[in-house]
């Protein structure tokens, strides 16, 4: 066998390669995206499945203001720190910046 086959020249190495590399991509987007949604739903179906269990003293209902305090307080802080350490570092960088 010579190498003027599809196998054995340069072209056709790298067409293959390109084609496996396609594959491999395509392959590893499907499990990054549909395979977390899979154990997600997995995960929401068991909780889900469990029977409910009855108030007592440590249960926080959701109908109330405290719940809704709580909900508001955690988004804020959540929000805050995501959004508040650029507000601080943009003036820094910019500082460093200038004095270049």
């Amino acid at each position: 066998m010579d190498c003027t086959t599809f196998e054995c020249t340069a072209g056709g190495l790298k067409n293959l390669f390109a084609i496996m590399s396609n594959i491999t991509t395509a392959l590893a987007m499907m499990v990054g995206r549909f395979g977390l949604t899979i154990l997600a739903l997995a995960l929401a179906g068991r909780l889900a499945s469990q029977p409910r269990r009855p108030v007592s003293l440590g249960t926080l209902p959701m109908d109330t203001p405290l719940f809704a305090g709580w909900l508001m307080g955690i988004i804020v802080i959540i929000g805050g720190l995501s959004y508040l350490p650029v507000l601080a570092l943009g003036p820094l960088i910019e500082h460093l910046w200038l004095r270049l």
